[in-house]
């Protein structure tokens, strides 16, 4: 390949987020969209992130919106869109994320009681507050973790979930409805059996 081939292409892969470069004249490295699509499992990973991005891009979010899924290491970024405040939580898509106390108890196979009763975990730290819910393309159990983060400082706990439990509730059924679930009743092991027969 000509070398003024190659840079064209190179340039085409940095656009799509495929490849990335630290300086300006720096090493080409793997970008978010390569990373991501490595771990992902990919149609399924590929159809939850266009929902999600269609779900999150219908209205403007104070707070980081991220989703993530489970990897042996912790937990995937696959997307997120930040929030509008000037000080935000911020993620690389494609990064694993260690610790996620709160998309780890929803996406935990045998989550505490609380998580199993309420359908979504939240957790505060000195500098963070997180709500989690899961996303279920069989209705009830959660393959995906859609995670609202906030700097602690600007929320109170009870303030967080009151003003945004049910809107992200909503939209979590709603992309557990478009990977093809019939209903959305997390951790329930028979959802089906609750609808008529019509």
């Amino acid at each position: 390949v000509s070398r003024s081939s190659l840079f064209t292409l190179l340039r085409t892969l940095k656009t799509l987020g495929c490849v990335e470069q630290a300086e300006r004249r720096g090493r080409y490295r793997c970008g978010p969209r390569l990373q991501a699509w490595r771990a992902s499992s990919g149609e399924t990973n590929q159809n939850l992130l266009s929902a999600f991005y269609q779900e999150a891009g219908s209205r403007d979010w104070p707070e980081t919106l991220v989703l993530t899924i489970p990897v042996p290491r912790g937990l995937l970024v696959l997307a997120q869109v930040e929030g509008s405040q000037q000080i935000r939580s911020v993620y690389s898509v494609g990064e694993i994320v260690a610790t996620s106390p709160a998309a780890q108890s929803v996406l935990n196979p045998s989550p505490p009681p609380a998580v199993r009763a309420n359908g979504y975990a939240a957790d505060s730290s000195n500098q963070l507050l997180e709500l989690a819910l899961p996303v279920c393309p069989d209705g009830s159990r959660p393959q995906a973790a859609l995670v609202l983060s906030a700097p602690a400082y600007r929320w109170q706990a009870e303030t967080l979930l009151d003003q945004w439990l049910n809107e992200l509730r909503a939209m979590a059924a709603r992309l557990s409805y478009r990977m093809g679930a019939v209903t959305y009743t997390p951790y329930q092991q028979n959802p089906a059996s609750a609808l008529p027969p019509a």
